[in-house]
């Protein structure tokens, strides 16, 4: 079975690199006359397919098998990617005066940095929309694949360390440097689910874009809000970014909350509380299907308001982090009070749908609390996450 698994991703691999060959521009134009590319691609996601559902039979002992197929994942999605989130759909229901003015909207006030960051996030996502596929050396610019390359050598880079009789049986956790995150060797085995080796260069090698922000200094020994903490990734940045100031840190999803829990055992984190509720407008019992809370889900969770929290336990709040699968807007109708008193740095995740992207930030705007904004898109495969950066510089 291996030998015969070996041969597809030799046959993949060979499709992606004569796919990705630099033509010079009148090359590469005479190309695409000549040759369907949507049918390349088709075969590579054929190939693809048939490569995924004999993986769910491999061990994974065999780690060079499985890191080969998360590196191809990476290069299909690049070459493939459909629009992030649910941007196609909206936008297909909106005129062209209509999606301009947003777009007009969400430049406005920007200074001259941030609306270049921003226009080649807008750039980017009109390649996607107005192509639907396109390939990665037209879709980054040279420097973009040279980081893009640094990238995918991080996502090998993490080792899965079995420790089963410390976690419970069939447990562990994998460890980057000196970052540990854990894991299960049931749940790896499922090409499904959420990546299994839990590092995100987003996180880990981005860092939210925090490090590009201007007015950490103002922080002080204020509370850091993480709200959508996932594993407690975001955790280990910020304690090493904000080392003396305690960590707020909330999620709804029940095995998710464990892991987070985990999380700081493992790296001896201290001064965090975790909370398993999620943050929203009101406060109300919701259900939950995987990271996403829907009318048909399997997993009753408790949300609440920012402010009631806030409130209850007295807190100065120094920066606000988002990660909240699109409820972004909600979370910000139960913050208000919170972001009007106190001003704290906000770092808002806006990639996830069409309204958080465009209507997020005229949103803050409007409360007039003298909020500048800025954009950062971490390096990855595709459009991937990109926040909203919102600071008060006076």
């Amino acid at each position: 079975m291996k030998l015969g698994i070996l041969r597809m991703f030799k046959k993949l691999v060979s499709i992606l690199s004569w796919l990705r060959n630099p033509f010079d521009a009148v090359k590469r134009n005479s190309f695409r006359r000549r040759w369907n590319i949507q049918e390349r691609l088709k075969s590579i996601e054929k190939i693809n397919a048939s490569l995924e559902k004999r993986l769910t039979d491999v061990e994974y002992s065999n780690s060079n098998i499985w890191n080969t197929w998360w590196l191809l994942q990476s290069e299909l999605k690049g070459i493939c990617k459909q629009e992030a989130g649910d941007f196609t759909g909206v936008r297909d229901g909106l005129s062209e005066e209509e999606h301009q003015h947003n777009v007009d909207l969400l430049c406005r006030n920007l200074s001259p940095e941030a609306l270049v960051r921003l226009q080649n996030i807008l750039n980017k996502k009109d390649k996607l929309y107005y192509n639907g596929r396109v390939l990665l050396r037209d879709f980054f610019s040279d420097d973009e694949l040279h980081t893009l390359d640094a990238v995918r050598k991080f996502h090998k880079e993490p080792k899965f360390i079995s420790t089963s009789e410390k976690l419970g049986g069939g447990g562990g956790y994998w460890q980057w440097r000196h970052y540990k995150l854990p894991g299960r060797l049931e749940a790896v085995k499922s090409i499904s689910s959420i990546s299994p080796i839990r590092f995100f260069a987003t996180v880990f090698l981005d860092k939210h874009g925090i490090d590009t922000l201007k007015t950490t200094d103002k922080i002080g020994d204020k509370a850091i809000i993480d709200a959508g903490c996932w594993v407690g990734d975001s955790v280990l940045i910020f304690r090493e970014k904000f080392p003396d100031n305690k960590i707020y840190s909330f999620e709804p999803n029940p095995e998710s909350y464990q892991f987070a829990l985990e999380a700081m055992t493992l790296n001896n984190i201290d001064n965090v509380i975790i909370e398993n509720i999620g943050l929203g407008e009101v406060r109300k019992t919701v259900t939950m299907s995987g990271m996403l809370i829907r009318q048909d889900g399997n997993e009753n969770v408790i949300i609440d308001t920012l402010d009631n929290y806030v409130s209850r336990h007295n807190l100065q709040v120094g920066l606000i982090k988002t990660d909240l699968e699109g409820y972004e807007s909600k979370f910000l109708e139960g913050a208000i009070t919170t972001i009007r008193k106190q001003k704290p740095i906000l770092v808002i995740s806006i990639y996830h749908n069409y309204d958080d992207f465009f209507k997020i930030k005229p949103m803050i705007e409007s409360w007039n609390l003298g909020y500048q904004f800025d954009f950062f898109k971490g390096m990855d495969e595709g459009m991937g996450e990109i926040m909203l950066l919102a600071e008060v510089y006076g």
